[in-house]
């Protein structure tokens, strides 16, 4: 059985804060950013999310996001 982790989004002016948290444990995973994309925020949302994935190294899965 896998874990849950939350995922925190932040759109800024300039960049897009994602964070990977494992809520049982109260840390952060993984956090990344991408350059927010004005016209279309998800496609900033989701390269700063992949970017965390990326640096969580196997911890979390796209799946374990809850």
């Amino acid at each position: 059985m896998s874990s849950i982790f939350y995922a925190g989004i932040d759109t800024g002016g300039t960049y897009t804060d994602a964070a990977i948290i494992h809520p049982g444990e109260r840390r952060v995973v993984a956090s990344a950013k991408a350059l927010t994309t004005k016209g279309n925020l998800g496609v900033g949302v989701a390269a700063a999310l992949s970017r965390a994935l990326e640096q969580a190294k196997g911890q979390a899965r796209p799946a374990d996001l809850g």
